[in-house]
C-alpha cells in the first residue's frame, strides 16, 4: 500500500505544472462549446493513470510501473512537437499566418468553405489578445492594478476558492486513510485491492463529470459535487462518533465504504475534476500565466497542509470531528459559489469578462 501511495503522491507532485499549463491550453485550442468536455479529460486521464499504477502496483513488479511511465512519458514528448502553437500565443507574437493555420489545425477547419468560421475565429481571437496584430503585448502583461480591477478581483477569488477547497474537502488526504476505513467497514479486501476500487470510482467520477459538464453546466455540478461530499462526511463523523462514544454499530459497520465511496466518486464531479478547467475559464488574459499558477501554488499548500495536519486534526477533534470540518468547508463552498460564481458553460471569453465586471 505505502509503495503505491508513494508512486502516486510523487507523479502528482513532480507533474504539478501540467494543472498550470494543460488547462489554458485546451481552453485556447478548442471552440467554446466542446471546452467544458476537453476541459475536463485532464483530471480523466490523471485517474485513468492512477488506476493503472494502482493495477501495475498490484500484479506486476515493483519496477514494471516507472518503466511504463517512462515509455509513455517519452512518447507523449515526441507527439507534442507535431502539434502547433495555440492561435492565442501566436497572436500575441503577431503570428498571424501562423495563428490561423493553428485554428485550422485544432478546429479541423480544413476546406476553403470553412473560411468564414476561420474569419470569425480570428476577429473573436483578436478582440481577446489586445494589441495581437500590432506587435504589441503591452497591454496583456500583468500588473497588480490588474488584481484591483473588477474582472480580475472576482476571477482570482473564485479561483483561489475553487482552488481551495479541491484540498480543504479532505478528499485527497482521506485517500490516504483508504486502507483504515475499509477495515473498519470490515472489508476482507487487501490495501493494494482497496486502493484499486479507490481508483476505479475516481475514474467513474470523473467519466460523470466529462459527460455532464456541457450539459449541466460547471456551477451546477458544483453545487451537487460540494453537497453530496459534505453529506457524505456529516454521515462518516456520525458513524464514527457513535462507534467512539461506544454505541454498538455492527449491525451498519458498511455505512464506513459506502459513505466513503460516495464522497470519492461525487467529489470527481466537479470539487477535484473542474477547478483546472473552471479557472482557465474565468482569468482574464492579462491574468492568466499569473492567475492560474497561483491558484495551484494555493491549491498545494492546501495539498501540504492537509496532508501534513491531518494526524494532528484527528488527534485533537477525532476522526468525527475532523470529518464535521471537511464538510463544513465543503458547505461554506457550496455557499460560495451560488452566489458568486457565474456559469461559463458554452460562454464566449468576451461573455465571461462581462459577467464578472
Amino acid at each position: 500500500m505505502s509503495t503505491i501511495h508513494t508512486q502516486r503522491d510523487c507523479g502528482v507532485y513532480v507533474a504539478g505544472g501540467v494543472y498550470t499549463i494543460i488547462p489554458p491550453f485546451l481552453a485556447e485550442i478548442c471552440n467554446d462549446r466542446v471546452r467544458g468536455v476537453l476541459g475536463s479529460t485532464l483530471v480523466l486521464f490523471c485517474n485513468l493513470g492512477i488506476l493503472l499504477a494502482f493495477t501495475f502496483g498490484t500484479y506486476f513488479d515493483f519496477y514494471m510501473t516507472p518503466k511504463f511511465v517512462i515509455v509513455m512519458t517519452i512518447l507523449c514528448a515526441i507527439l507534442l512537437f507535431l502539434f502547433p502553437e495555440s492561435s492565442t500565443v501566436l497572436l500575441k507574437r503577431n503570428q498571424i499566418s501562423l495563428a490561423e493555420e493553428s485554428i485550422r489545425f485544432y478546429q479541423n477547419l480544413k476546406n476553403n468553405s470553412d473560411f468564414e468560421l476561420l474569419q470569425a475565429e480570428m476577429t473573436k481571437l483578436k478582440s481577446t489578445v489586445k494589441g495581437g496584430n500590432s506587435g504589441k503585448s503591452s497591454d496583456n502583461s500583468f500588473k497588480l492594478s490588474d488584481l484591483s480591477t473588477g474582472a480580475g478581483r472576482k476571477a482570482m477569488m473564485i479561483g483561489i476558492v475553487l482552488a481551495m477547497i479541491n484540498q480543504l474537502s479532505g478528499c485527497f488526504a482521506m485517500l490516504q486513510y483508504t486502507a483504515t476505513i475499509f477495515k473498519e467497514a470490515g472489508s476482507s479486501m487487501s490495501p493494494n485491492m482497496s486502493s484499486i476500487v479507490v481508483g476505479l470510482l475516481q475514474l467513474v467520477g470523473s467519466s460523470v463529470a466529462t459527460l455532464l459538464v456541457e450539459r449541466s453546466g460547471r456551477k451546477f455540478l458544483f453545487i451537487v459535487s460540494s453537497v453530496g461530499i459534505a453529506l457524505g462526511l456529516i454521515t462518516l463523523g456520525v458513524y464514527m462518533m457513535l462507534k467512539s462514544s461506544g454505541v454498538s454499530v455492527e449491525s451498519v459497520n458498511f455505512i464506513p465504504i459506502v459513505s466513503f465511496s460516495f464522497v470519492i466518486f461525487i467529489a470527481n464531479w466537479a470539487v477535484l475534476n473542474l477547478p483546472f478547467l473552471v479557472i482557465s475559464e474565468l482569468m482574464p488574459e492579462n491574468l492568466k500565466d499569473f492567475g492560474q499558477s497561483f491558484c495551484m501554488v494555493v491549491l498545494w499548500v492546501c495539498s501540504f497542509i492537509t496532508i501534513k495536519y491531518l494526524p494532528l486534526l484527528t488527534e485533537s477533534l477525532g476522526m468525527h470531528g475532523t470529518m464535521f470540518l471537511f464538510s463544513g468547508a465543503c458547505l461554506s463552498a457550496a455557499t460560495f459559489i451560488i452566489i458568486f460564481m457565474p456559469e461559463t458553460k458554452g460562454k464566449s471569453y468576451e461573455e465571461i469578462m462581462a459577467v464578472l465586471r
